[in-house]
Protein backbone atom coordinates (compact mmCIF):
# COMPACT_ATOMS: atom_id res chain seq x y z
CA UNK A 1 0.00 0.00 0.00
CA UNK A 2 1.46 3.61 -0.61
CA UNK A 3 1.66 5.62 2.25
CA UNK A 4 1.12 9.17 2.56
CA UNK A 5 1.42 12.28 4.92
CA UNK A 6 -2.42 11.88 5.04
CA UNK A 7 -2.41 8.85 6.57
CA UNK A 8 0.27 9.43 9.57
CA UNK A 9 -2.46 9.94 12.25
CA UNK A 10 -4.09 6.55 11.54
CA UNK A 11 -1.17 4.73 11.33
CA UNK A 12 0.01 6.01 14.20
CA UNK A 13 -2.54 4.95 16.33
CA UNK A 14 -2.44 1.65 14.64
CA UNK A 15 0.55 0.75 16.12
CA UNK A 16 -0.02 2.29 19.25
CA UNK A 17 2.27 5.41 19.71
CA UNK A 18 1.76 8.82 20.71
CA UNK A 19 2.87 11.87 19.04
CA UNK A 20 5.85 12.28 21.15
CA UNK A 21 6.82 8.87 20.55
CA UNK A 22 6.61 9.22 17.02
CA UNK A 23 8.40 12.52 16.76
CA UNK A 24 11.39 11.01 19.16
CA UNK A 25 11.88 7.91 16.83
CA UNK A 26 11.66 9.97 13.23
CA UNK A 27 13.26 12.89 14.89
CA UNK A 28 11.17 15.83 14.36
CA UNK A 29 9.45 17.70 17.29
CA UNK A 30 5.88 16.65 18.56
CA UNK A 31 4.53 19.70 17.37
CA UNK A 32 5.39 19.02 13.57
CA UNK A 33 3.73 15.29 13.85
CA UNK A 34 0.83 17.86 15.32
CA UNK A 35 0.84 20.08 12.39
CA UNK A 36 1.30 17.37 9.82
CA UNK A 37 -1.93 15.11 11.18
CA UNK A 38 -4.08 18.15 11.54
CA UNK A 39 -3.68 19.20 7.48
CA UNK A 40 -1.60 22.23 8.99
CA UNK A 41 1.75 22.10 7.65
CA UNK A 42 3.74 20.15 4.82
CA UNK A 43 7.13 19.18 5.63
CA UNK A 44 9.81 18.61 3.72
CA UNK A 45 10.64 15.39 1.55
CA UNK A 46 13.11 14.13 3.75
CA UNK A 47 11.03 14.65 6.93
CA UNK A 48 8.15 13.29 5.22
CA UNK A 49 9.87 10.50 4.06
CA UNK A 50 11.52 9.57 7.44
CA UNK A 51 8.23 9.91 9.54
CA UNK A 52 6.26 7.69 6.79
CA UNK A 53 9.14 5.37 6.94
CA UNK A 54 10.08 5.32 11.13
CA UNK A 55 5.89 4.00 10.52
CA UNK A 56 6.77 1.27 7.97
CA UNK A 57 9.04 0.16 10.57
CA UNK A 58 7.35 -0.63 12.91
CA UNK A 59 4.03 -1.85 11.20
CA UNK A 60 6.70 -4.24 9.55
CA UNK A 61 7.93 -5.37 12.93
CA UNK A 62 3.94 -6.19 14.34
CA UNK A 63 2.89 -7.99 11.09
CA UNK A 64 6.11 -10.13 11.98
CA UNK A 65 4.87 -11.12 14.95
CA UNK A 66 1.11 -11.30 14.19
CA UNK A 67 0.06 -15.07 13.98
CA UNK A 68 -3.52 -17.28 13.19
CA UNK A 69 -4.73 -16.43 16.88
CA UNK A 70 -4.67 -12.34 15.95
CA UNK A 71 -7.47 -12.89 14.08
CA UNK A 72 -9.05 -15.90 14.31
CA UNK A 73 -13.06 -16.32 15.23
CA UNK A 74 -13.66 -18.21 18.84
CA UNK A 75 -15.54 -20.49 19.58
CA UNK A 76 -15.40 -22.91 16.07
CA UNK A 77 -18.82 -22.93 15.09
CA UNK A 78 -19.50 -26.20 13.13
CA UNK A 79 -21.42 -29.14 11.76
CA UNK A 80 -21.62 -32.57 12.71
CA UNK A 81 -22.12 -35.46 10.26
CA UNK A 82 -25.04 -36.60 11.01
CA UNK A 83 -26.31 -32.97 10.95
CA UNK A 84 -29.24 -32.02 8.38
CA UNK A 85 -28.98 -29.88 5.53
CA UNK A 86 -31.49 -27.83 7.33
CA UNK A 87 -29.65 -27.36 10.49
CA UNK A 88 -26.81 -26.34 8.60
CA UNK A 89 -29.13 -23.92 6.80
CA UNK A 90 -30.32 -22.37 9.92
CA UNK A 91 -26.65 -22.22 11.83
CA UNK A 92 -25.68 -20.28 8.79
CA UNK A 93 -28.06 -17.73 9.26
CA UNK A 94 -28.05 -17.36 12.97
CA UNK A 95 -24.49 -16.89 12.53
CA UNK A 96 -24.28 -14.96 9.24
CA UNK A 97 -21.42 -16.89 7.96
CA UNK A 98 -21.31 -19.01 4.61
CA UNK A 99 -19.51 -21.70 5.33
CA UNK A 100 -18.77 -24.11 8.15
CA UNK A 101 -16.76 -27.13 9.00
CA UNK A 102 -17.90 -30.45 9.65
CA UNK A 103 -16.21 -31.90 12.65
CA UNK A 104 -16.74 -35.67 14.53
CA UNK A 105 -14.78 -35.97 17.54
CA UNK A 106 -12.45 -32.68 17.04
CA UNK A 107 -11.64 -34.16 13.73
CA UNK A 108 -11.92 -32.13 10.50
CA UNK A 109 -14.41 -34.17 8.28
CA UNK A 110 -15.28 -31.98 5.70
CA UNK A 111 -17.55 -28.74 4.32
CA UNK A 112 -20.23 -27.45 3.93
CA UNK A 113 -20.73 -23.85 2.16
CA UNK A 114 -23.54 -21.97 0.74
CA UNK A 115 -21.86 -22.05 -3.12
CA UNK A 116 -21.54 -25.96 -2.64
CA UNK A 117 -25.35 -26.40 -1.53
CA UNK A 118 -26.46 -23.78 -4.61
CA UNK A 119 -24.92 -26.39 -6.99
CA UNK A 120 -26.62 -29.39 -5.98
CA UNK A 121 -29.92 -27.39 -5.00
CA UNK A 122 -32.24 -28.53 -7.43
CA UNK A 123 -31.37 -32.33 -5.98
CA UNK A 124 -30.96 -30.77 -1.93
CA UNK A 125 -33.88 -31.43 0.26
CA UNK A 126 -33.42 -29.93 4.32
CA UNK A 127 -33.84 -33.26 5.54
CA UNK A 128 -30.70 -34.21 3.53
CA UNK A 129 -27.57 -35.87 5.77
CA UNK A 130 -24.79 -33.47 5.64
CA UNK A 131 -22.18 -36.07 5.59
CA UNK A 132 -23.87 -36.96 2.02
CA UNK A 133 -23.62 -33.36 0.67
CA UNK A 134 -19.86 -32.21 2.30
CA UNK A 135 -17.30 -31.30 0.43
CA UNK A 136 -12.93 -31.65 0.93
CA UNK A 137 -12.10 -30.29 4.62
CA UNK A 138 -10.49 -27.09 4.91
CA UNK A 139 -6.77 -26.66 5.45
CA UNK A 140 -5.72 -26.24 9.44
CA UNK A 141 -3.37 -23.92 10.83
CA UNK A 142 -1.79 -24.11 14.42
CA UNK A 143 -2.82 -21.19 16.18
CA UNK A 144 0.60 -19.67 16.47
CA UNK A 145 0.97 -19.89 12.32
CA UNK A 146 2.32 -16.81 10.83
CA UNK A 147 -0.56 -14.28 9.43
CA UNK A 148 1.50 -14.45 5.94
CA UNK A 149 0.97 -18.27 5.98
CA UNK A 150 -2.72 -17.37 6.54
CA UNK A 151 -3.01 -14.58 4.07
CA UNK A 152 -1.09 -16.90 1.46
CA UNK A 153 -3.55 -19.59 2.03
CA UNK A 154 -7.10 -17.49 1.55
CA UNK A 155 -5.89 -17.17 -1.68
CA UNK A 156 -6.87 -20.54 -2.67
CA UNK A 157 -9.29 -21.60 0.39
CA UNK A 158 -12.55 -19.62 1.59
CA UNK A 159 -11.73 -20.37 5.10
CA UNK A 160 -9.00 -22.16 7.58
CA UNK A 161 -9.61 -23.93 10.82
CA UNK A 162 -7.36 -23.14 13.58
CA UNK A 163 -6.19 -25.57 16.41
CA UNK A 164 -4.44 -25.53 19.20
CA UNK A 165 -2.39 -28.70 21.02
CA UNK A 166 -4.21 -30.41 18.53
CA UNK A 167 -7.52 -29.06 19.40
CA UNK A 168 -9.92 -27.53 16.58
CA UNK A 169 -10.03 -24.19 18.02
CA UNK A 170 -11.39 -21.36 15.65
CA UNK A 171 -11.97 -20.19 12.02
CA UNK A 172 -10.51 -17.39 9.94
CA UNK A 173 -12.10 -16.29 6.52
CA UNK A 174 -11.46 -13.31 4.00
CA UNK A 175 -13.58 -11.14 6.27
CA UNK A 176 -11.99 -11.94 9.65
CA UNK A 177 -9.00 -10.12 7.42
CA UNK A 178 -10.82 -7.40 6.32
CA UNK A 179 -11.99 -6.32 9.52
CA UNK A 180 -7.95 -5.46 10.55
CA UNK A 181 -8.31 -2.63 8.17
CA UNK A 182 -8.55 0.48 10.18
Amino acid sequence: MSKDLSQVRRLRINVGITQSELAEMAGVSQSLIAKIEGGKTMPSYEIGRAILDTLDMMIDDIEEHRSAKDVHTKPLIHLSPDDTVGEALDLMKRNAVSQLPVIEQDKSKGSVTERGLVKKIDSLDRDDNICNVMESSFPILDEDSKLDLVKDLLNYYSCIITSKEGRLVGIITKADLLKELR
